[in-house]
């Protein structure tokens, strides 16, 4: 069985802005795990009003 340091409930938007700031802090990719029913990894939905808005977490 792995075993990970961090562990992540959920792979939504937030889980994203979450391993983002994780890796500016200096963990290690595989100390953490994120667990989460989606299929697709975290990405930012463009608001309604900004239609034009192409933002996606790099």
């Amino acid at each position: 069985m792995e075993r990970f340091r961090r562990v992540i409930l959920g792979g939504g938007m937030v889980a994203g802005y979450a391993l983002k700031e994780m890796v500016k802090l200096g963990v290690e990719p595989g100390d953490v795990c994120v667990v989460s029913m989606d299929e697709d990894l975290p990405y930012v939905r463009p608001s309604r009003r900004r239609a034009n808005s192409t933002s996606i977490l790099r």
